[in-house]
């Protein structure tokens, strides 16, 4: 596919972290799903030249995208050379249809990805439903199902697949869709490389690469290192990643082993009351800071076995450390009457959280004729444990003049507490050709989980406890494929997310957490169920494509956090709320003529609460006397935006120049605390922005490009909650007595330039 559209940011390059063991199986592909003959094993799915989709975790029979019933949004190597600077989920945000982020921390590495109304983030206390896999390995955190899009290394990402709805071939928490990124190797990507960026803001940042191949063996090696001071007050970062693979192929045997490693240090400066929004540089408390130290290994197999047969194996192990030091207001030192704490009027708490998490997956596919139908089956069994020690400890602290969290005392253990959760499962599917232009796609998977807790302290024994939890699911899909190029197809699949060690362990409304702090002996939680039924039509237009999607998804037993707080947003307690809905439209089309090139993508999105429940909000305009509000059936979900899109118009001037404009837009939204949607302050306005960039290739192998962020320096706002403003008191300094409750909101990034130069691949 040609895209004559430069990157869009500098390079973000992303700090060495520690690492995981992920498994990736090699791709046995065919873009015929009628193709009788198993061939020899490829890596198709990091081709950039062949639109070949992975139908589960470990790559087996890859499909052509065109024959699947779904609305697959499949992203290539040269689309993020252009948006690598910000990272997967920006270009993600960027390029495809019904994705935006949100910023609850403020900080850009640490984004809420939402699809469809469901949510990646790295964050607890968002109700997580999007599972990511790189080469196989599922990246959700097995503490509370988080995505840590920081760790993701970038530069060495060969392409990525957004596959909508709920696919039990994906297993749990895929609950409305699965994004799969798959790795170079030496092999497909020789040479060397290098990226350095700058931006107006101060972030500079360097990549390299390099990939080689002989005989049998292939190498690639990756790096980058971003440091972001920040274009707002104690948001800085630095961002260090490595990845590394070796390779070996001989016949139909392809073995690969992997390793991935980073060390973040990120800061973050959490919303600002709407009365603040003339100086969105300001922090609202500080420090919040987080440490992630990650190392992870991976190693993918598979074999040809002929007559049609593939098998494939995975196996992973990931070390995950993370820091965080979170700066809170003291909510004893609210109540009416009080006078502060002895300590002060704030706490520092600090997480430290180690897991380990390992796996394996076998998986046995075959393509071939069985009772006069062509069938491509697999057979996949899978097993995947996290184990957790968690530590909170908690400190005494006032706030200063320009609002940090400064210590009074020393730290005193609240939680030691060890966590653990393993999954089991059980996947079948198979894509039947029925007939030269019908495919017909049946799946199952049974999934058995459990989830236990145990006090490490001595002083809490009732948060020993154990969590088992069975289900089953299934899909069906119809795809019908002309000759023209025209598909039509209808699917509906089942899809179970259970809850999270961190979500039982924090659910009981007569003990709040003060996320993701502070746990306590809590009753069960039922798992999340989720059935989506998908219709759409795709279709060719000159130099390009169309795609048009309706679906439908609803939850049973949805879990979300019900606040309890009143200055610290996130303090609750997770809760069955009964169901709720996510429904939309999507429409992409994509073209070129000549020298010009023309992308437009619009989605809208309707999420909602199908039954009532309540939960405290005080700041609500409707709250009653106690703080508590009525949500009601039909009410919108806080945090999903009601529309998104894109129009992006590119022009190759020369062989050499290319120019681009891109709009980009979202509607309204409301904030989490307004979940009733009654209070004049919780709608989050929508946003349009514009972008300009262009690139100059003086020579084969050397690229510069430039560009401007919000061209017309727009003021938006991501993410919003309703929350008790503290700092009305003289130059925004604490004042119990003065505060008030106020809209908060999360102020994006002013315009920025910035400058890329590309050498390599």
């Amino acid at each position: 596919m040609y895209r004559c559209t430069p990157p869009h940011r500098p390079i973000r390059a992303a700090r060495l972290a520690c690492a995981t063991l992920a498994a990736c199986a090699p791709v046995f592909a065919s873009g015929d799903p009628g193709a009788t003959g198993a061939g020899t094993p490829v890596d198709e799915l990091e081709h950039e030249s062949i639109e070949i989709i992975g139908t589960s975790p470990t790559p087996g029979l890859g499909r052509a995208a065109e024959t699947l019933p779904a609305n697959v949004q499949a992203f290539t190597g040269s689309e993020l050379v252009r948006e690598r600077s910000s990272g997967v989920a920006a270009l993600l945000a960027r390029e495809g249809t019904g994705v935006s982020l949100a910023s609850q921390q403020g900080n850009a590495f640490q984004p809420d990805l939402v699809f469809r109304g469901f949510t990646a983030s790295p964050l607890l206390g968002s109700a997580q439903g999007l599972s990511v896999f790189i080469d196989g390995v599922r990246v959700n955190d097995p503490f509370g199902e988080r995505v840590p899009w920081d760790l993701l290394p970038t530069v060495a990402i060969a392409n990525l697949q957004l596959l909508p709805g709920s696919s039990p071939a994906f297993g749990a928490n895929t609950l409305g869709g699965a994004l799969a990124l798959y790795t170079k190797d030496g092999r497909e990507h020789p040479g060397a490389a290098a990226t350095l960026g700058i931006d107006s803001h101060g972030q500079r940042g360097l990549e390299a690469e390099l990939g080689d191949a002989r005989g049998h063996w292939d190498g690639y090696v990756a790096a980058s290192d971003t440091h972001a001071p920040g274009w707002a007050q104690h948001n800085a970062s630095r961002v260090r990643l490595v990845f590394a693979k070796l390779g070996y192929r001989a016949g139909g045997t392809d073995i690969d082993l992997s390793y991935s490693g980073g060390n973040n240090h990120l800061e973050g400066t959490q919303l600002l009351p709407a009365s603040w929004q003339a100086t969105p540089a300001e922090a609202y408390t500080w420090p919040d800071a987080a440490h992630d130290q990650q190392q992870q290994l991976a190693l993918k197999a598979s074999s040809d076995l002929g007559r049609g047969l593939l098998l494939s194996a995975t196996a992973f192990l990931r070390i995950l450390a993370t820091d965080e030091l979170d700066a809170n207001v003291d909510e004893d030192a609210l109540a009416p009457g009080a006078t502060p704490p002895a300590g002060g009027n704030a706490t520092n708490d600090r997480l430290r959280a180690q897991t380990h998490a390992s796996g394996a997956a076998l998986q046995l596919s075959w393509q071939g004729a069985l009772a006069g139908r062509t069938h491509a089956l697999t057979l996949a069994l899978s097993h995947d444990r996290g184990d957790i020690d968690f530590l909170h400890a908690a400190q005494s602290a006032v706030f200063s003049p320009t609002r940090e969290v400064v210590g009074t005392g020393g730290f005193a253990t609240v939680t030691d507490l060890a966590l653990g959760q393993q999954s089991t499962g059980l996947a079948l599917g198979d894509a039947v050709t029925l007939a030269p232009h019908w495919t017909l796609d049946v799946s199952g998977r049974h999934t058995r989980a459990l989830a236990r807790s145990r006090d490490r302290s001595g002083q809490d024994p009732a948060l020993d406890a154990a969590h088992s939890f069975s289900q089953r699911d299934g899909a069906l899909g119809l795809t019908w494929h002309g000759a023209g190029q025209a598909t039509a197809y209808a699917s509906f699949g089942t899809g179970t997310r259970m809850p999270t060690p961190a979500e039982l362990s924090c659910a009981d409304p007569a003990a709040p957490c003060t996320l993701a702090n502070s746990f306590v002996a809590d009753p069960p939680l039922q798992a999340v169920r989720a059935r989506t039924l998908e219709f759409g039509v795709r279709g060719p237009l000159p130099g390009g494509r169309w795609r048009f999607a309706a679906y439908r998804t609803r939850l049973d037993n949805d879990i979300q956090m019900i606040a309890t707080g009143n200055a610290a947003i996130a303090t609750g307690y997770f809760s069955n709320v009964g169901s709720t809905e996510r429904r939309g439209l999507e429409f992409t089309a994509q073209g070129q003529a000549g020298k010009v090139f023309a992308q437009a993508a619009l989605a809208l999105t309707r999420a909602r609460y199908l039954d009532p429940w309540r939960t405290s909000s005080p700041g609500n305009a409707a709250a009653d006397a106690t703080g508590v509000i009525d949500v009601r059936a039909g009410d919108r979900l806080p945090g999903v935006p009601a529309s998104s899109g894109h129009l992006r118009l590119a022009w190759a001037a020369t062989p050499a120049w290319q120019w681009a404009i891109e709009a980009r837009g979202q509607g309204s939204s409301w904030s989490r605390g307004d979940e009733n949607n009654a209070d004049p302050r919780g709608r989050l306005p929508g946003w349009l922005v514009l972008d300009a960039d262009a690139s100059w290739q003086p020579a084969p192998r050397w690229r510069i490009e430039a560009g401007v962020h919000n061209l017309f320096d727009r003021a938006v706002a991501s993410a919003g909650a309703l929350a008790l403003n503290v700092f009305n008191g003289p130059g925004r300094s604490w004042s119990a007595t003065a505060a008030s409750y106020e809209a908060f909101r999360s102020p994006a990034a002013p315009r920025s330039a910035w400058l890329q130069l590309d050498y390599g691949l």
